[in-house]
């Protein structure tokens, strides 16, 4: 009898433990109940409703029962990437967390991408809430750029699957920067802690890579992640695939290989985040990459500054005076502001909680997931029929 196909993960946890602190958020459970009992009582969670969409994919999973739903909830346990992931914001602003993290995992991000209005119900309920006490004008523009992206970049793949494309490495890899939604979620880090970030922050090519390493990190892990379920529906668009097919690789190999990038990553990381946070003045001119143009958006109203949240999902901060990206040059941080520190420590929480909640949820593994975090084997699913793409409605 032949044995199944296999094959074996790096011990991702033992890349991040030396340099990240693994922290839990207290607020998880009560979190986890209020947004699990919100999303089982919103209808349409995993189907797509809109008609405003002219391609719709339909799923075979999109007819789930309120029972199937709820124990996906559970199996899922995004309150706990959440918890794990913003360990010290408020109950509140955790709550909003773990619904936007529901519905970007869970319902696969669908509601990000039904109606160019921001009307769907579900992503309404997440923008109002952060309309109410945004950081700073900029901040609600980055985020509608954001989700603009994450849109352009859905897609595009979508695209690619329906014509047979398989991008090269380099297309992928910044398709899947923004594809993956972390981006989004890197905004919710400035929302939760009520961070001032300053444009020429945002445009210094330091910071530019490091939110770049970090962006590469969660999407690579993903990858590693999902290859199983991936391949099984006869997907092209994974880091994994990509690999074997661009370097002629066996499926370890192409594994061995990802690993390492996620390594050499993390590296540079860790090295950009210490230049950042240097005490001593920067002296680097590196050059910085191209952005992505901001899409105009009415939903967040304008904002008068100095601003000082007051909303239940925000936290109080100091003057934006006091919150600017350069501080004076006898600080105790050599020159950077707390916020950009915050940030940083935001980033790193983000990428440690993922890793974790990967080898703690029934999400990727199923059932097995306890073996697969002792011993690090993926047995290889069969090829499920009929699903090789996304069946698509014009």
């Amino acid at each position: 009898m032949l044995s199944t196909p296999s094959y074996q993960l790096p011990d991702l946890r033992s890349f991040i433990e030396p340099h990240f602190d693994l922290r839990v958020n207290p607020r998880c459970k009560a979190a986890s109940v209020a947004s699990q009992s919100w999303l089982l009582a919103t209808p349409n969670l995993l189907v797509n409703s809109s008609s405003s969409t002219p391609r719709r994919r339909v799923r075979h999973e999109l007819t789930l029962g309120q029972s199937q739903k709820a124990a996906l909830l559970k199996s899922s346990n995004v309150g706990l990437l959440a918890a794990t992931s913003f360990p010290t914001c408020d109950q509140a602003q955790l709550r909003l967390v773990t619904d936007f993290l529901s519905l970007l995992i869970v319902g696969e991000g669908r509601c990000l991408l039904d109606s160019e209005d921001f009307d769907d119900p579900h992503l309404s309920h997440i923008l109002q809430r952060l309309s109410l006490s945004p950081p700073s004008e900029s901040w609600a523009e980055r985020f509608v750029d954001s989700l603009s992206q994450f849109r352009l970049a859905r897609t595009q793949f979508g695209e690619d699957a329906r014509h047979s494309v398989v991008p090269d490495l380099e297309s992928y890899i910044e398709l899947r920067r923004y594809e993956s939604g972390s981006s989004m979620v890197f905004d919710l880090i400035e929302w939760s802690e009520g961070l001032i970030l300053s444009e020429d922050l945002m445009e210094d090519p330091v910071f530019v890579e490091m939110k770049t390493n970090a962006l590469d990190l969660v999407a690579w892990c993903m990858d590693l992640f999902s290859y199983n379920t991936s391949q099984s529906k006869g997907k092209s668009h994974n880091l994994i695939t990509i690999l074997m097919t661009t370097h002629n690789l066996t499926l370890q190999s192409a594994i061995s290989l990802a690993s390492q990038l996620i390594q050499d990553t993390l590296h540079s990381f860790l090295h950009n985040s210490s230049i950042l946070l240097e005490p001593l003045s920067r002296s680097h001119t590196s050059t910085p990459l191209p952005t992505h143009s901001s899409l105009t958006s009415s939903f967040f109203p304008p904002i008068s500054y100095p601003h000082s949240p007051s909303s239940d999902c925000s936290s109080s901060s100091p003057d934006s005076e006091a919150r600017s990206f350069m501080i004076a040059p006898d600080s105790p941080n050599g020159g950077f502001g707390l916020d950009v520190e915050l940030y940083v420590q935001g980033l790193k929480d983000f990428v440690c909680g993922f890793v974790h909640w990967a080898f703690e949820s029934e999400w990727y593994f199923g059932e097995g997931v306890d073996d697969v975090r002792e011993y690090g084997w993926v047995f290889l699913k069969e090829r499920v029929k009929g699903t090789a793409l996304d069946t698509v409605e014009e």
